[in-house]
């Protein structure tokens, strides 16, 4: 997408993530958070990696990161060409506080405190720095990567037209806190920390003030930049959309009250994505009239979502996962080795013969649990059989993470099922 909701500086509390939910598939009739093809489920792709902040490609093949700025000297920039699969280190130890990326992954924008704009128009193997340094808190770029805009908090709103080679300032000094572009980076929308939503139609040069004083966090915007997307970090926190370029806006799903620190939406608008800090991540596949649990993942950082809604992207505390997208391809036996006939153990092969684990279920409503798997088998497919006298038995397929574990959110009433784990 060519929005990029940003958050505040990251935080020094420890989070907790859950493991790894999955894909799955129900042979009883039964409502789930999110389906997707075999074995397309959500997976941890960068282990052990604190990223605060992301960006990635409409259709989700070049994904940039930046590793968490609450850590003593930084963080670093890193960049996936093959949907995640995997990682090469990109500039150095930095306070990131932003990332942009093209459509075609070639030009990359990011912002830190303290420092200065750094561009990129070979897909990350190079940075070039512009303006001044500044205490910069997000950043946002146009299809082509020719026209972007940055913003500082406090500070006011940079615009450049030559892909940041130059740089203008305009609007009032305020608490920025995330800013959003259409693919031409003609429409642009901003929010404030204690202040109001400000929407532009014209690159940026000048801006109206929208809706109401709120402690607003993030905004995402499809690419016409007619569709929106805002949420709030507050008790009680709030998701809002607009239809109309931000003149006006809709408050969405007031009982989930989340300190929501992420947001993002497809082309279309039907696919939305939200993330909280010490909370789950939520979808919503009716342009934001309803929401559910997609991942049992914590305390998210960053959300992403592709053109088409398909393709989804979340940054932790302890990794980025991701849905939907294309594992990379196993490697074939060489045809010219004579010493074995046996091929390549995978890593399924390479687990016990006769893995082991267990499954706990706990109950987040009445009609969603999570269902928890505890195993000795890694990257392994299983299978849980839930039984309850006089209902239909349940069958819940997935597969484990690289750590042994998984979680799969289900939407339904599981009091009084009995769970047996099959591998």
């Amino acid at each position: 997408m060519f929005t990029k909701p940003i958050s505040s500086r990251a935080k020094s509390k420890s989070l907790l993530i859950l493991s790894l939910a999955l894909s799955f598939t129900l042979t009883a009739s039964l409502s789930f958070v999110q389906a997707s093809s075999a074995d397309s489920g959500w997976r941890l792709i960068k282990e052990s990696c604190a990223c605060s902040f992301a960006a990635m490609t409409p259709d989700g093949s070049t994904i940039i990161g930046a590793e968490a700025t609450g850590w003593v000297g930084g963080g670093r920039l890193l960049v996936s060409s093959d949907h995640g699969n995997t990682w090469t280190v990109r500039e150095t130890f930095r306070y990131w506080t932003g990332v942009a990326i093209s459509n075609d992954g070639s030009r990359m924008v990011a912002v830190a405190q303290d420092s200065q704009i750094m561009t990129s128009a070979d897909s990350g193997k190079t940075w070039n720095a512009h303006e001044s340094k500044r205490p910069w808190s997000g950043v946002a770029t146009s299809a082509d990567g020719s026209k972007l805009v940055a913003i500082v908090e406090p500070g006011q709103i940079f615009t450049s037209s030559d892909s940041g080679n130059s740089w203008s300032a305009h609007a009032s000094t305020l608490f920025w806190r995330s800013v959003a572009s259409s693919s031409d980076g003609t429409k642009l929308v901003a929010v404030t920390r204690d202040n109001q939503i400000y929407t532009s139609s014209d690159s940026g040069s000048s801006w109206i003030a929208r809706d109401q004083v709120r402690l607003w966090y993030a905004v995402a915007s499809n690419p016409t930049g007619n569709l929106l997307a805002a949420v709030t970090y507050a008790n009680p926190g709030y998701i809002f959309t607009s239809v109309d370029s931000g003149a006006t806006w809709v408050m969405r799903a007031p009982e989930l009250n989340k300190y929501w620190q992420g947001i993002s939406i497809s082309t279309d608008g039907k696919f939305l994505i939200a993330g909280a800090y010490n909370g789950n991540v939520y979808s919503s596949n009716d342009f934001g009239a309803s929401w559910f649990i997609d991942s049992p993942v914590t305390s998210t950082y960053q959300v992403l979502i592709s053109a088409d809604g398909a393709k989804k992207v979340v940054t932790s505390q302890t990794g980025i996962y991701t849905f939907g997208m294309p594992e990379a391809a196993k490697p074939l036996p060489s045809s010219s080795s004579t010493k074995s006939t046996t091929p390549a153990p995978t890593k399924e092969d390479s687990n016990s013969a006769t893995p082991k684990g267990t499954v706990t279920a706990k109950k987040i409503t009445s009609s969603i649990y999570i269902l928890t798997i505890n195993s000795s088998a890694k990257n392994f497919r299983f299978k849980v059989i839930a039984t309850k006298k006089g209902s239909k038995t349940i069958s819940i397929a997935g597969k484990t993470s690289l750590t042994g574990n998984a979680s799969i959110s289900v939407k339904k009433n599981l009091a009084g099922y009995t769970f047996k784990l099959i591998f």
